[in-house]
Parts: C-alpha cells; sequence; structure tokens
C-alpha cells in the first residue's frame, strides 16, 4: 500500500495550525463561546480566528476518517482497535490528567480569583463537572476533545465498516451528482442536537 503523502502533508499543516489559533483566541475577545483567559481584543487576530475557525476542524475530521479508512484496511480489526488505543486513548488520559487541570487551574485564577494552590484544585477538577468548560475550575476535555471524538468514531466505525461491507454491491455501482453531494449538508445540519456538547456536536 502506497502511503498518502498529501494527506501527511495536510494533517501536519492543520495541527501547526491548532498552535497560532489557539494563541489568538486570548485576543479574540471571547466571540467564539470563551477561553481560559482573555486579553484585549486585537483586529488583526480577531479576523484569522474568524476566518480559520469555520472549516480547520471540519478538515482534520475529513483527514482523520481518509487515515482511519486506510488503516483499517491495512490492520484489520483488531490491529485497528489497538492503534486507536496507544494513539487515541493513551494521550487522552495522559492529557486529563497533567495537562488539562494546569489550563483550569489558569482559568479559575483568571475568572474566578480562586487563591488556593494547584494541588487543592486538582482535588476540584476532578470531582466537579458542570458546564465542561473548565473556565470555572471544573473538569473538562478541553482541547482534548477532538481526541476523545475521534476515539468515539474509531469504536463507532467497525460495525459501520460491516454493514457498508454488506451493501458494496450496491454501493460500488452507486454514483452521487453534484446537486445531491451538496445536499450531505442537510444530514449534518439534523444530527447536530445529539450530543451537542459545548457546541461540539458528537451527531454533526
Amino acid at each position: 500500500m502506497t502511503r498518502r503523502h498529501d494527506i501527511d502533508n495536510l494533517r501536519f499543516s492543520m495541527i501547526l495550525l491548532l498552535f497560532p489559533f489557539h494563541a489568538a483566541m486570548v485576543f479574540d475577545g471571547g466571540e467564539f463561546g470563551g477561553f481560559f483567559v482573555w486579553l484585549h481584543k486585537n483586529p488583526f487576530l480577531h479576523a484569522f480566528v474568524t476566518f480559520t475557525f469555520p472549516w480547520f476542524m471540519s478538515l482534520l475530521f475529513v483527514l482523520a476518517g481518509i487515515s482511519a479508512h486506510y488503516s483499517l484496511r491495512k490492520r484489520g480489526t483488531r490491529g485497528f482497535l489497538s492503534e486507536r488505543m496507544k494513539k487515541l486513548l493513551v494521550p487522552l488520559l495522559l492529557g486529563l490528567i497533567f495537562l488539562v487541570p494546569v489550563q483550569s487551574y489558569i482559568a479559575d485564577l483568571f475568572w474566578n480569583n480562586y487563591s488556593g494552590t494547584y494541588w487543592s484544585h486538582l482535588s476540584i477538577f476532578f470531582t466537579k463537572y458542570t458546564y465542561f468548560t473548565g473556565y470555572d475550575g471544573s473538569f473538562t476535555p478541553s482541547h482534548l476533545w477532538f481526541i476523545l471524538y475521534l476515539f468515539l468514531y474509531s469504536l463507532i466505525l467497525i460495525p459501520l465498516k460491516t454493514v457498508y461491507c454488506r451493501l458494496s454491491r450496491f454501493t460500488n455501482r452507486l454514483r452521487i451528482s453534484y446537486p445531491i453531494l451538496l445536499l450531505l449538508f442537510l444530514p449534518e445540519y439534523l444530527f447536530l442536537p445529539l450530543l451537542n456538547i459545548l457546541s461540539k456536536s458528537v451527531g454533526q
């Protein structure tokens, strides 16, 4: 199987874009749902966030889906799940233990004038559940929501792949015209309310 370097390059570029995007959100003024800290609004950085926000996470999901397809075809179901555990679940758990509590602690200091130590804050982080923003010091997956969703989709993908294979005789002959292809935004819109957490819908 030939490696798709175009997909690698796109994915690498989008991951690099995550760094300036999240740094710019500090200066965005909170128009995209809040952030751990806000400083003054910078027009240039606000324009950058406004331009980037609508499409770059969607592209990352598309690239992840394409990569999952090739991984499943190469490794089989068992190998695919093993790889997903190592590449998604392990980093997710480590991030929730060592990285995200620091962000939630900083947000608690900034928004709520929290006066306790970081170590006392840990007990709040792992026991307090509110809106999953983390801005009040409570538990949140924070920016790791993307990894969490990818892992959930990986588990869902296995039974869907089985159904797809059974229908392959029909789908292999199916041709979709561009006008019909454009209508695919409808399922996304209809699925938006499904497990919609902080405007990050699992269904969407």
